[in-house]
């Protein structure tokens, strides 16, 4: 049995919640296309559409773990080839609104692993230069939107646990 003392249950629903609304919220998409990022050949507006069209269309889950070895510094990630999942590393004892600004990152990492004719990462995982690429700053941006609930809100991300991933079994 695992101990639940770096998870934060509550937190992490709490995020999905607040990402299901701001998702949904059409200010978002609007906001979104009027920014400028690096590190892509893709338009703003192309990555709203893309991002809205996605949301509109799939469910991902969002799946926690318990890094033990040398993920311990990521706090979440998505699989090449799996855009329908955000794993959160529980390791980390986040607040809600981190979690949430995380999911907002992924999001745009799971859109960018369906969308074969786009290219909007951030490179490799060192922080350095990326402030404006679009995961980056579409988090930052989705923290402008705590507290914002659309009416009609339809959940899109689902929580589901995983509370150990052994990355030696990827390969």
């Amino acid at each position: 049995m695992l101990s639940d003392k770096f998870v934060t249950k509550e937190n992490i629903l709490i995020a999905i919640q607040q990402a299901n609304n701001t998702l949904s919220n059409p200010h978002f998409y609007e906001l979104i296309s009027r920014q400028q990022f690096d590190q892509t050949i893709s338009d703003a507006r192309y990555i709203a559409n893309q991002l809205k069209s996605f949301f509109g269309m799939f469910e991902v889950n969002v799946r926690e773990y318990r890094s033990t070895w040398f993920y311990r510094n990521v706090n979440a990630y998505v699989l090449s080839g799996d855009h329908l999942n955000i794993y959160i590393n529980t390791y980390h004892n986040r607040t809600w609104q981190a979690m949430y600004e995380t999911i907002c990152h992924e999001i745009i990492h799971c859109v960018d692993v369906y969308d074969v004719n786009g290219d909007y990462g951030h490179g490799d995982n060192d922080p350095s230069g990326d402030e404006n690429a679009a995961p980056n700053k579409i988090g930052r941006l989705a923290v402008k939107f705590i507290g914002e609930s659309p009416r009609g809100v339809k959940t899109k991300i689902r929580r589901k646990f995983y509370w150990y991933l052994n990355p030696r079994n990827w390969f």
